[in-house]
């Protein structure tokens, strides 16, 4: 088999290594684009662009004022023009460096480009350390806005015997700066910065950490959050926030919020929209919201919730939000959660508002209850209490949206129980693979222990910090695979024999392909073209 992929390969292997030897920057930026994971488009300064020269080229100014670029002779130039002028140019003959020089400046001409200048100004005062990295070949070109910057950028990459890289300015924002939401102040669940809120002086800090956990992820459209409530409304702050639901009290019926917005206040805690100028933002204001409806008014059957239950997960909700309280409960609607657990959901519930013992479905072990805090730190006095708390999350006096477009105030675990799962939607959009266990775990083991030393009643295991939840899943990942397949600290032609070797599908029955370095089942271009981007 070794000898048959290996001899069968030899023109494949040629024409690769030949690739490496002579590969240019701009052909290492081809690579580089295509292996990296796609993402969703980046807005870009406009005339402006990026380019890194190769050793030996360095912009100048023309008698006229306009930019061009030069060689420069780090080495005395041989006799021979087709010696290179500096050994760090890949071996360019320097007919080949003069010629695209020549070209290059014409095209700089042709866009209008009158200054070339140094990106890092001043310069990095480690100049050795730059030098090696080559920093101080980045320049900034600046031309006409009118000009297409990516056209600008592919028309660089062409001129690869004197440009090394060529790229877009991008813009970004502070990932760490609170969000435009107008109301995001009265947030103090999410970002607590001693804020009175209702009378109520704050804490710094009493809060779950979502700037921090935002930097790691804002959430998936691909995960979805079932709201088993009394329906949700169409509100302007979340608009393109849900998906399809289903009404278990009158099959084919609407899915608008039947209960004074109760489940409308739900879904935007959830995944209210993020930086869209109004209201709030949910903590997990990517994912998306499927309305359960299982309530007639404010009040619902065990049967219709056991319905509610068995359709979302049957539908692919990944995490199932219970804020209802049953004094009492037989078995069906324990069994309808057990049954999405067993298919794969996450069963997130209330612990009740009584102030008294947990309620239904919260004091079943196959929920993840939580309680409610304040913006204090402190329990909140309505929340119900027991062994069977997990966890706690802020609950008091929690801004929400009402209605089609207002907002107001209100308190319950009602609120703290979508706030755990909208963390669980950020925790499985690091890592989908996670079970219901692992989230409680992860979330119990992560939390901040904020009333009695240890468990207590009153707050399970403390409360929750969705950025150190998101920080051990994350540590929790599989690094990825290496292209090192022989393991010698270098990726050369003896891993690239490796894995032409494997080239094909991966055996079957769960045998190991440390070849398939994307792991999609199959070693093939898109593997090769890691491994050369790892090259070195």
């Amino acid at each position: 088999m070794y000898i048959r992929y290996l001899f069968g390969s030899m023109a494949a292997v040629a024409l690769v290594v030949g690739v490496i030897s002579t590969a240019s920057a701009g052909d290492r930026a081809v690579v580089d684009e295509l292996v990296q994971p796609v993402a969703a488009p980046v807005e870009a300064a406009e005339g402006r662009a990026i380019v890194q020269f190769r050793p030996g080229i360095r912009p100048a100014e023309r008698p006229d004022g306009r930019a061009q670029v030069e060689r420069i002779a780090v080495i005395p130039p041989n006799e021979n023009d087709d010696q290179p002028i500096a050994p760090n140019l890949n071996q360019i003959p320097i007919h080949q460096i003069d010629a695209e020089l020549d070209q290059l400046n014409a095209q700089l001409d042709a866009w209008g480009v009158d200054i070339v200048r140094p990106l890092f100004d001043p310069a990095p005062l480690n100049e050795e350390l730059a030098r090696e990295i080559g920093l101080d070949r980045y320049f900034v070109l600046e031309m006409a806005p009118a000009l297409g910057v990516p056209e600008v950028v592919r028309e660089l990459r062409r001129f690869d015997a004197v440009v090394e890289s060529a790229e877009r300015d991008h813009l970004g924002e502070l990932a760490s700066d609170p969000p435009n939401d107008v109301h995001f102040d009265l947030q103090y669940g999410l970002h607590n910065v001693g804020q009175s809120v209702s009378g109520n002086a704050g804490v710094p800090g009493a809060d779950v950490s979502a700037l921090a956990a935002w930097e790691i992820t804002t959430g998936s459209p691909d995960i979805i959050v079932a709201v088993l409530d009394a329906g949700v409304n169409e509100h302007d702050d979340l608009v393109g926030q849900l998906v399809e639901g289903w009404n278990a009290v009158n099959p084919g019926g609407p899915t608008s919020d039947f209960c004074q917005s109760h489940g409308t206040r739900v879904a935007g805690v959830v995944a209210a929209k993020k930086n869209n100028e109004i209201g709030i933002a949910g903590i997990a204001p990517n994912a998306k919201v499927m309305p359960i409806v299982v309530f007639a008014g404010c009040n619902g059957t065990e049967t219709n919730t056991a319905n509610g239950v068995i359709h979302a997960a049957d539908q692919g909700a990944h995490v199932l939000n219970m804020s209802l309280q049953f004094n009492f409960a037989g078995n069906v609607m324990r069994d309808a959660i057990i049954y999405a657990r067993e298919s794969g959901a996450v069963v997130i519930a209330a612990s009740g508002n009584f102030g008294s013992s947990v309620a239904f479905p919260g004091r079943w072990p196959e929920t993840l209850t939580v309680a409610a805090t304040t913006n204090a730190d402190t329990p909140w006095s309505g929340s119900n209490a027991g062994p069977e708390v997990t966890i706690s999350a802020p609950g008091r006096d929690i801004w929400s949206p009402i209605g089609t477009s207002s907002y107001s105030f209100q308190s319950g675990t009602s609120f703290s129980s979508p706030l755990v799962s909208g963390v669980a939607a950020l925790m499985l959009t690091v890592d989908p693979s996670l079970t219901h266990d692992e989230i409680q775990d992860i979330l119990i083991m992560t939390a901040e222990d904020v009333h009695l030393p240890g468990f207590d009643p009153q707050t399970g295991h403390g409360r929750i910090d969705a950025h150190a939840a998101l920080l051990e899943v994350e540590s929790r990942l599989p690094s990825d695979p290496s292209a090192d397949l022989n393991g010698d600290g270098v990726v050369n032609v003896l891993d690239l024999l490796l894995l032409l070797n494997d080239w094909g599908p991966c055996p079957s029955g769960g045998a190991e392909c440390p070849a398939d370095l994307n792991q999609d089942g199959e070693v093939n271009v898109l593997d090769l073209l890691l491994l050369l981007n790892e090259w070195g």
